[in-house]
């Protein structure tokens, strides 16, 4: 019994992550040496009223999931629902900038 209850729980789990994986979208991106100028971004959005994630290669130079491209590269995400807010309020900022 407990077996059965544990696997149902990691199922749920796994469904979740990826359900939520999938409703986040990048909005922005920069070089990895502009970690800092990526993380006031993310602040100015928290400011607003926007929840965002930062995607980050985790070694550098290793791309086991990232396609070459990204290697070095930062990425700010945000939900789907707050896409089109989040473009204008960080064109905003980058006239302000």
């Amino acid at each position: 019994m407990n077996l059965v209850l544990f696997v149902i729980l990691v199922a749920i789990a796994i469904y979740l992550y990826r359900n939520d994986k999938k409703d986040w979208v990048e909005v922005y991106e920069e070089d990895e040496e502009s970690l800092n100028k990526v993380q006031r971004r993310i602040k100015y959005l928290k400011d607003k009223g926007i929840k965002s994630r930062l995607k980050a290669p985790a070694t550098k130079g290793i791309a086991l999931q990232n396609s070459p491209a990204d290697v070095g590269r930062v990425k700010i995400l945000v939900k789907k629902n707050d896409e089109e807010r989040a473009r204008q309020l960080l064109e905003e900022y980058s006239l302000e900038e």
